[in-house]
């Protein structure tokens, strides 16, 4: 049927807000439970860009100007409360529609605006036009702030990250490679995170990890794949970028390099892993699903928040993948709970995989479309500082000096956000004679983190030991370039103890000496490991702890 016209008014400055009922050609509302709305507002209806758009992701679904004034899709920032509600308050056929003070401000400077308000029918991706006409608008006196999130520049911060890893790969490829029943255990309403009755991953990770390592001096936090990974010779070798999305328990689309192009069209779906009792509901029948999503929000986001009222605030991260990833090759379908991807320099990364997992590139709607489903909801909802972005190493070589040319403006996506993000690995160049340095034309861009097994000369795999990083000295004013150390169990290879180890004890004046030149040389020195917490060996978790104090230590040095 055709759309509807109508027209209204929006005082400048002010809440804007307005209820419409949905009828079908039989004169019954329409059910719109199973439908998602957006609404876009330009000054002319040949304007290629916006002045405010409204979307159904209700209270974080109204977008307008930011410092660049009118905006492109994806490139609304937010403002306060507003966006579109379906359904509104349980009543069939009823669209809420509201725009916040400070969008209507800064984006509705009339006098007169166009509006369309469309709907989407998730069954069968039907679009179909409403309602649509002009906006007049009423000037104000009164200034407002401007709409949204202030830019976020690099600036240098020198304090260590203590990374927190809850998919190590342990329970295998089904379980989205999460490391125990502990860290899969999911209950957005648990009373208790003490290990002894964990609950909720989320909350045993904050109460008892993360508030351990803050009052051992810690400010820096990274959550390493907080909602799983399904990487594996079959399903892909990347990390995911859907850090999100994944951990919505009624998604039902979660892929990875095996189904991207069926899951939609009935192929095999995942099994959700993250139940009450950390076990997969196919394998116990005791365990109920849980929305891990929520756990985040209900444990994180008030951890965080009591630091900063406490006057001491801290910054938690994010670690998750570089690449996007899509259902349909001509990415129009931005693949939410993507779990794993092949990696640009995999030599599987070649024909439809290019295609489906592509480099970003954030001119194209679709593809910021992907990464704010994943990054938007960690900023507003858990108050997240940042992203670590696995393999974004050469993400700032436009001139593809270093093989494949990256799109303009990575890492000016996440600032524009007010988000801090820092590439991994860290860009490197190798110089005469075989020995590695630092990419003068990219170390600078953003800060960066060389994730290895420890600093250990010479092992295979590690990317310290293996780029002669004792040479190498970042500038401390203007770059900031982290070295993650690991401790191996009893000297194993892959941790900074491992040549420190005589079969008994440890060397500690060689494993701290080693730290210290590190940070002497001008990297910030990480830890990316934990306290040994069994009572089987304590000579084991005492200098583990020295080294973490260490650590902690260095950072305020």
């Amino acid at each position: 049927m055709p759309a509807a016209h109508y027209d209204f008014n929006v005082d400048q400055g002010s809440t804007f807000k307005m209820t419409l009922d949905l009828y079908d050609s039989a004169n019954a509302l329409v059910d719109l439970s199973n439908y998602s709305a957006e609404m876009q507002v330009r000054r002319s209806y040949t304007d290629d860009k916006m002045v405010c758009q409204l979307t159904s992701n209700w209270p974080y679904g109204c977008l307008g100007p930011g410092a660049s004034g009118e905006f492109k899709k994806g490139e609304g920032v937010f403002g306060y409360t507003g966006g579109i509600v379906l359904n509104y308050q349980g009543s069939t056929g009823k669209i809420l529609l509201e725009i916040d003070n400070k969008t209507s401000y800064w984006g509705f400077k009339g006098p007169r605006l166009f509006y369309d308000l469309k709907l989407t029918n998730n069954a069968d991706l039907s679009v179909s036009t409403i309602i649509r006409g002009k906006v007049r608008t009423s000037p104000t006196l009164i200034n407002t702030n401007r709409s949204g999130i202030d830019y976020k520049p690099f600036v240098v911060d020198r304090r260590p990250f203590y990374n927190l890893d809850f998919a190590v790969g342990n329970k295998g490829i089904d379980d989205w490679r999460m490391t125990s029943d502990d860290t899969q255990q999911t209950n957005p309403d648990a009373t208790s995170g003490v290990i002894s009755d964990p609950q909720d991953a989320a909350r045993t990770a904050v109460e008892v990890t993360m508030q351990r390592e803050y009052e051992r001096g810690f400010r820096r936090f990274n959550l390493r794949t907080p909602m799983g990974a399904r990487t594996g010779v079959t399903g892909g070798n990347a990390l995911p970028s859907a850090s999100w999305s994944a951990g919505d328990p009624n998604l039902g689309t979660w892929s990875d390099l095996t189904n991207i192009t069926t899951v939609k069209s009935g192929g095999p779906i995942f099994e959700y892993p993250f139940t009450t009792t950390g076990i997969r509901m196919s394998l116990d029948e005791t365990a109920a699903t849980a929305d891990r999503q929520q756990s985040f929000i209900n444990f994180l986001k008030p951890w965080i928040d009591s630091k900063k009222t406490a006057g001491d605030p801290v910054q938690v991260y994010i670690y998750d993948g570089y690449q996007l990833a899509f259902h349909d090759t001509a990415q129009t379908d931005p693949a939410k709970g993507n779990l794993a991807m092949v990696g640009i320099n995999d030599s599987n990364w070649s024909g439809d995989a290019v295609l489906l997992f592509p480099l970003p590139d954030f001119s194209k709607s679709s593809h910021v479309e992907f990464r704010e489903n994943e990054v938007i909801p960690w900023r507003d909802q858990v108050g997240i500082s940042g992203f670590i972005v696995d393999a974004a190493s050469n993400a700032g070589d436009t001139a593809g000096n270093q093989g494949v040319a990256r799109a303009p403006g990575y890492f000016d996506f996440y600032r524009t956000r007010g988000l801090d993000v820092i590439g991994e690995a860290v860009p490197m160049i190798i110089g005469d004679g075989g020995t590695y340095d630092l990419n003068p034309d990219l170390y600078k861009m953003t800060p960066y983190v060389g994730y290895g097994g420890g600093t250990a000369d010479g092992i295979t795999g590690n990317f310290w030991g293996n780029r002669n990083w004792r040479t190498i000295l970042p500038s401390i004013t203007d770059s900031e370039i982290h070295m993650v150390v690991q401790w191996g169990w009893q000297g194993a290879t892959g941790g900074i103890n491992h040549e420190y180890w005589n079969g008994t004890t440890y060397d500690w004046a060689g494993i701290t000496a080693e730290i210290k030149q590190a940070h002497d040389n001008g990297f910030i020195v990480d830890a990316g490991f934990g306290p040994y917490l069994s009572s089987n060996s304590p000579a084991e978790e005492v200098k583990r702890s020295i080294v973490l104090d260490y650590i902690s230590e260095l950072g305020s040095l």
